[in-house]
């Protein structure tokens, strides 16, 4: 081969590697030749919004679910997490190339956010002026339409119309990611509490360790001195032991902060000498974070260890 074919040859090599690369692109980041956004274009970055992560004991096989889509495509176990997850929920085809309309993505961001949520999602039924275009909303997706409003992730025109046949551009579904993150982000337990209760030869040792998981930092606000109790229980569940029983705290406001990946913990110990006209019984303790309004996911009904001898 010349010099001009070999010349020839690399450029269409560079040409075929920049199509790949901008392909794959595309998938990640919702772009394409077209202003609005397709079905897998958005299935991509609602995927990663959610951080969904599942480990598959064998390869995902996305024909379970839509006959139109290979493995081979890029989003095929993203879409394949989603549909197992109940998030997409088309029937038979996912006609992957075909722009999302507004209801759809609302009706998936929904989903997701439910599924984030789990059991700290409060269905409510919500009273709604009905929109100027309603008749036009998929009554499957009006539900989710009206949460969606609540929750300000989409608001009507001001002449009352939602839209919902209405294609999306990447920006319209980089906001209302945005916002879902900070929902997900606002709902979610940021604050993790693990309780640990110990016998040692010094005594029963009780412990809550408060781990800051969120990307910020984070202040409790307790309403006096007192930030924590502990509770020693028999396996009838009747109170042996109450730590703060005895103790007295200043009527003051006071805080603990925790940064960002930060753990604190209380910890206090009963000795062996102390505890010894209850020492047979004890069965568990309970720990109790004491904050304002119980915050980050705190749980007021405490936490449960059972006694590690």
């Amino acid at each position: 081969m010349n010099k001009n074919g070999k010349l020839y040859a690399l450029i269409l090599a560079i040409v075929f590697l920049l199509a790949q690369t901008t392909t794959v692109f595309a998938m990640s980041h919702g772009t394409s030749g077209s202003k609005y956004l397709t079905r897998s274009q958005f299935i991509v970055m609602l995927h990663k919004t959610l951080d969904i992560q599942i480990r598959y004991v064998k390869a995902p096989d996305i024909k379970e679910y839509y006959s139109d889509v290979e493995d081979s495509a890029p989003y095929a176990v993203m879409l394949y997490d989603l549909a197992t997850l109940g998030i997409v929920d088309f029937q038979e085809e996912f006609l992957p190339n075909k722009a999302i309309t507004k209801e759809e993505m609302v009706h998936m961001v929904m989903a997701g956010y439910k599924n984030k949520l789990g059991d700290r999602f409060m269905v409510m039924k919500l009273a709604h002026k009905a929109y100027r275009d309603e008749s036009k909303l998929n009554p499957s997706y009006q539900g989710d339409m009206v949460q969606a409003e609540y929750l300000k992730l989409v608001t009507r025109t001001k002449n009352n119309m939602i839209q919902p046949k209405s294609k999306v551009t990447k920006t319209q579904a980089n906001t209302m990611l945005a916002k879902l993150e900070r929902l997900i982000e606002k709902e979610e337990p940021r604050i993790n509490v693990t309780p640990s209760f110990q016998r040692t030869a010094e005594g029963l040792v009780m412990k809550l360790t408060l781990l800051n998981a969120s990307k910020g930092d984070i202040v409790l606000h307790h309403t006096s001195g007192q930030k924590y109790d502990f509770q020693i229980m028999d396996a009838q569940d009747q109170v042996l032991y109450t730590w703060s029983a005895d103790k007295s705290f200043i009527m003051a406001e006071t805080e603990t902060v925790l940064k960002a990946g930060e753990e604190v913990i209380f910890s206090e110990r009963i000795s062996l000498e102390d505890a010894k006209s209850f020492l047979d019984k004890v069965s568990y303790m309970k720990g109790y974070v004491i904050c304002r309004d119980n915050p980050h996911g705190i749980v007021e009904t405490g936490y449960m260890a059972a006694l590690q001898q």
